[in-house]
C-alpha cells in the first residue's frame, strides 16, 4: 500500500516536472475577449483556456485593470497574461508571444452625429481633436508618439462612458468590443466609426523569465487548442450569444466574418479613402 502511494506520488512529481504551467493567470476587462459577469469570469479568450488545460485551469483567473496586470506580469516570472498586442517594445523586455487568439480592427468612433470623417492622422492633430484611449495599450502610447492628444483610462466601457459624456471628441477601441459593448449598454448607441487606424492580432503572452518548458508546454497546448472541435462548438455558442457572425483559424485566431479576407497590417499615418468608406459602411449597420 506505501509503495503504490510512493509509486503515485513519483508519477505525479515527474509529470509535474515534464510539463510546467503558469503559476497565475492574469488579464483585464475586455468584452467579449475576457470579462466578469454574475461573479464568473468568461469570455472567447478564457474558453481558449479552458481547451488548452481541459481538466482544469492551472490557477484562477485574476481579473484586473489593464496597467496593474502589465507591471504584474513584467516583474514576476511565469505568468501568463492576456490579452495582449503585440510590440518590438514588448517582445525586447521578454514578454513571449503565443497565438494569435483573435484579430481586430481598430477604430475611432464618436458620439457626434455631425462628425466629419478623418482623412489622415494630420487632420486629427489640425482638429486638435482628444481621444480617450486605454491606458498602458500600445495604441494609445503610439498615438501619443506621434503627437496626438490621448486621455487614458482603465478599461474600454470607461473609455465609451466618456466619449458619450462629451468629455472626449473621439474613443479608441475595435470593431468587435465596440459593437458587443453597445449591445450591452444604451449610452452607446449613438457611435459611429470615423477612421479606421489598422488591424492586429492579440496575444497570449508568457511573462519575462519564464521557464523554455513552461513556453514550449504552452505553444503545443495552443496548437492543439486552436485546432479542437471543442473550441469551434465554442465559437458556434458565442456567436449565437452575441448574434454576431464569427470566424476561427489557426492563422487569425477569433475573428469577425465581415473582416474575412481583408490585408492586416497597422498603416494609419497615411491617408486612406478605404477609412471614409467603411466608415460610411459601417455606420449604416
Amino acid at each position: 500500500m506505501k509503495y503504490c502511494a510512493l509509486l503515485a506520488f513519483s508519477v505525479a512529481s515527474m509529470l509535474s516536472l515534464a510539463a510546467p504551467v503558469p503559476e497565475r493567470l492574469l488579464t483585464s476587462e475586455k468584452r467579449p475577449y475576457n470579462y466578469q459577469e454574475h461573479g464568473l469570469t468568461q469570455g472567447l479568450t478564457i474558453d481558449l483556456l479552458h481547451s488548452m488545460y481541459p481538466q482544469a485551469l492551472p490557477a484562477e483567473v485574476e481579473l484586473m485593470p489593464w496597467p496593474r496586470a502589465l507591471h504584474t506580469a513584467q516583474i514576476t516570472p511565469n505568468v501568463l497574461l492576456f490579452t495582449m498586442g503585440k510590440t518590438a517594445e514588448r517582445e525586447q523586455q521578454g514578454f513571449h508571444f503565443i497565438g494569435p487568439v483573435s484579430r481586430r480592427e481598430h477604430w475611432l468612433y464618436s458620439a457626434e452625429p455631425g462628425f466629419q470623417p478623418l482623412l489622415n492622422l494630420a487632420q486629427l492633430k489640425s482638429r486638435q481633436l482628444l481621444i480617450v484611449g486605454l491606458r498602458a495599450g500600445w495604441l494609445s502610447e503610439r498615438l501619443q508618439q506621434e503627437g496626438v492628444a490621448v486621455e487614458t483610462v482603465g478599461d474600454y466601457e470607461q473609455g465609451m462612458q466618456m466619449l458619450v459624456k462629451g468629455r472626449a471628441q473621439l474613443w479608441l477601441s475595435t470593431e468587435l468590443e465596440e459593437q458587443v459593448l453597445k449591445q450591452n449598454s444604451d449610452i452607446g448607441k449613438t457611435l459611429r466609426p470615423v477612421f479606421r487606424l489598422g488591424c492586429s492580432y492579440n496575444y497570449l503572452a508568457l511573462s519575462p523569465g519564464s521557464k523554455p518548458e513552461l513556453i514550449a508546454d504552452t505553444e503545443a497546448r495552443y496548437e492543439q487548442a486552436i485546432r479542437s472541435p471543442h473550441l469551434h462548438q465554442q465559437k458556434q455558442k458565442w456567436q449565437q450569444q452575441l448574434g454576431l457572425a464569427l470566424g476561427l483559424s489557426a492563422s487569425t485566431g477569433f475573428y469577425l466574418l465581415s473582416e474575412a479576407g481583408t490585408h492586416c497590417a497597422m498603416g494609419f499615418s497615411a491617408t486612406s479613402e478605404m477609412s471614409i468608406a467603411a466608415a460610411r459602411s459601417q455606420s449604416e449597420k
